[in-house]
């Protein structure tokens, strides 16, 4: 039986994960908490700088957001 892995940045086959134009560094996926039929769920809203100097955040669809 063959495994299946996660594809990493620099694996042939993945994106690159999205940088800040502001700082540089790696964006994070930034959650909120929703209530989706009837249960309380994490929804990805974006990507967020995780640099306390920075404040950089990209809203996006959550279909265009890796991760899911």
């Amino acid at each position: 039986m063959i495994d299946s892995k996660k594809h990493y940045q620099g694996q042939r086959g993945c994106e690159a994960r999205p940088t800040c134009p502001v700082c540089g560094e790696i964006l994070q996926i930034a959650y909120i908490r929703k209530t989706v039929n009837g249960k309380r769920a994490y929804v990805p809203v974006g990507y967020s700088c995780p640099s306390d100097t920075c404040a950089h955040i990209e809203k996006s669809k959550p279909e265009n957001i890796e991760g899911q």
